[in-house]
């Protein structure tokens, strides 16, 4: 005789499921589910109903609720009401899922605009945990943990919430840094006596302490949990990482390796997320320090050493490294671990970690730097083109262009150049924008080519053709600074009547309602370069610039900081400087006068310019003169550089020589 029994199969949030079979061993499979919800009975009690097929469902109801006979006998009636499944949960809205949790359980729920909408009666009144606690992570993710709470104490008055329950919301204010409510709703959970807090519950609480970095409280947390005062509550790998994150992004990371420490000592094993908070904190400080970069590498090595005991590093900690090398300018080393991690087959799915290296060997300025920037971006496009893997964007072609603006190679701002047309002709992935334009005219002003002027002026002129046309962008103000800053240096007469020519066509595009072309603090210090490097321009004409600058200054519609100012008048200190003995110190003293009087702090520049002075005139008084300045210098906050005590030291010389050729 074939007896049909129930296999039951215990879900998430308590709901127990049952189909029926004839074997044997799942008759021993009951017995033993059966052990499993025994302990339960003090809490619940269970019904069970058939819903038209073979499938026996069963839920959870709270033994203290008065209406379970009523509850009971209500789905009986409603035989075909379901819960959602997790799938159909992510398609809804958070609205739509929290109507259907209150039509489940017969009760009103709220619309849009805050009034009860009363869906009483649709449904079975038979509570659903995990269809509570599927809505509380839905609120969750989507950063409502505010309504979370509220649907949490709402369902708490016919259905006892669990501990995952409590978790979610928690975890809920944790992700919105909030941890004054994480702590309510854990206080909240510990007001309860039907339930006690576990390890996960402690950890959702300290995840909101450390998403607002209070470090303390993640230390006396900890502290509270290892004491061991509950039994139930033991630090766990997740525990320890939380923290030493914390430690970690608040740059304290001797604390966070002494946690590490005190982690493995008690015999929790560190994960590949425990070690990547420490690299990522070494990256961060590598930026200041680039011995942080190598601790980073070193650290590296050891988990692909100890990658036997626990899981070897992956692709978030050999690119962490990368971006610490690339920090520190370690370009060299960077490409190193790059190639490990082309080697281990680890797909780098974005253009940054390539990037960083690509930039760092721009940074570098070497002679070879270009080539290697070159070789690194034409093996992405290489294995792009072959298995569509990372494709270079503009970031990465600016690499290259800045590699060859930087480089003091002759030649180097027409292979930059190069670049820029080939992108212009379709050769590569992208089209150039405004900053790729930008590098090359910077490379042209930095060059030491005659032609350099009339090159970034071609240049410039093909960006206007191509916006006017629809297929470029506007050149803005840096654009157009670079061209007055190549004819500043190219020593050229006439050069400053080009700057001002290039001055004027700015200020034209400006009240054609181009602002991005509106010059700045910094064009104006160009063109008063361009004028003082000009052999032909009048000292009448660079002053009357300069007191053109600064009374647009004193005006303050452009905003500009007084240190920007400063460097206006440093240009003029070092113009005079170049005067007749006499002269050229009542001049420099006349505009440390006037910046004074102005606010503007001195920079050091101006200071030197000034003692420089003393020291090519040869005053008598020239050493007694740079010591007031230096004292000045000190007691205003302005540091002294090395120029200063050279400056400074030449003096001396200077009057110890004229001393000793009268004697």
């Amino acid at each position: 005789m074939n007896i049909l029994l129930p296999i039951f199969k215990l879900q998430a949030g308590g709901v127990l499921s049952a189909s029926f079979s004839n074997n044997a061993n799942d008759g021993r499979r009951i017995s033993r589910a059966r052990e499993q919800i025994l302990p339960y009975q003090d809490r619940y009690r269970y019904q069970y109903s058939f819903h038209g097929d073979d499938t026996l469902c069963h839920r959870k109801i709270n033994s203290s609720s008065s209406s379970s006979m009523h509850s009971m006998a209500m789905m009986q009636e409603n035989q075909g009401t379901k819960i959602p499944s997790s799938k159909e949960l992510q398609r809804m809205s958070s609205e739509e899922a929290e109507r259907r949790f209150w039509e489940f359980h017969g009760d009103s729920w709220k619309n849009d605009n805050g009034e009860d909408e009363d869906v009483r009666g649709a449904t079975s009144l038979s509570s659903s945990l995990f269809f509570l606690n599927q809505l509380l992570q839905k609120f969750s993710k989507e950063r409502k943990p505010e309504r979370a709470l509220e649907v949490l104490d709402r369902a708490s008055s016919f259905l006892q919430p669990d501990l995952y329950s409590y978790s979610i919301v928690i975890h809920g204010f944790a992700r919105n840094g909030d941890e004054d409510m994480a702590q309510y709703v854990f206080d909240q959970l510990k007001a309860c006596n039907k339930l006690r807090p576990n390890v996960y519950v402690y950890n959702a609480l300290l995840s909101a302490y450390a998403n607002s970095n209070n470090v303390e409280k993640c230390l006396a947390l900890l502290n509270r949990m290892e004491r061991g005062d509950d039994p139930m509550i033991v630090p766990t790998v997740v525990t320890y990482s939380t923290v030493i994150n914390c430690l970690c992004k608040v740059d304290r990371i001797t604390e966070a390796l002494s946690i590490l420490d005190k982690m493995v000592l008690r015999k929790v094993q560190p994960n590949v997320i425990t070690y990547n908070s420490i690299l990522a904190a070494w990256s961060r400080r590598a930026k200041v320090d680039f011995m942080a970069a190598r601790e980073a590498e070193v650290l590296l090595e050891n988990m692909e050493k100890l990658s036997i005991d626990y899981s070897p590093p992956d692709l978030v900690s050999y690119c962490t490294v990368v971006h610490a090398l690339c920090n520190a300018n370690e370009a060299r080393r960077a490409e190193r671990v790059l190639k490990k991690i082309e080697d281990k087959g680890l797909r780098i799915k974005s253009s940054h970690t390539y990037n960083a290296v690509l930039h760092a060997w721009a940074r570098d300025q070497s002679p070879s730097a270009p080539i290697r920037v070159s070789r690194l971006l034409l093996q992405m496009i290489n294995q792009h083109n072959k298995c569509n893997s990372v494709k270079p964007d503009h970031y990465s072609y600016q690499a290259l262009i800045d590699a060859y603006a930087k480089c003091e190679e002759s030649g180097s701002a027409q292979k930059a150049e190069a670049v820029l047309l080939q992108m212009l002709d379709g050769a590569s992935l992208v089209k150039p924008n405004v900053y790729h334009y930008n590098s090359v005219l910077s490379a042209w002003a930095r060059s030491k080519d005659s032609n350099g002027p009339q090159k970034a002026e071609a240049i410039v002129a093909i960006m206007e053709e191509n916006f006017i046309s629809g297929n470029g962008v506007v050149p803005n103000a840096i654009s157009y600074s670079c061209i007055i800053d190549a004819w500043s240096k190219s020593g050229q007469n006439g050069s400053s009547k080009r700057a001002l020519q290039v001055l004027k066509r700015m200020k034209t595009l400006e009240k054609q309602g181009y602002s991005e072309c509106a010059p700045t603090i910094v064009t104006l210090n160009l063109v008063l370069s361009a004028l003082v490097s000009d052999r032909t321009e009048s000292a009448e004409n660079i002053e009357k610039f300069m007191t053109y600058v600064v009374r647009l200054y004193c005006k303050g519609k452009h905003n500009w900081l007084p240190s920007d100012v400063a460097y206006t008048f440093s240009i003029m200190t070092n113009a005079y400087s170049k005067l007749s003995s006499q002269q050229a110190i009542e001049k420099c003293e006349e505009v440390l006068e006037r910046m004074q009087s102005l606010g503007i702090k001195p920079t050091p520049e101006v200071y030197n310019s000034i003692i420089n002075v003393y020291a090519e005139t040869g005053v008598s008084n020239g050493g007694e003169l740079a010591e007031d300045l230096l004292k000045t210098m000190i007691e205003g906050e302005v540091n002294p550089d090395i120029c200063t005590y050279n400056s400074i030291l030449k003096v001396f010389l200077k009057n110890m020589a004229t001393t000793f050729c009268k004697i």
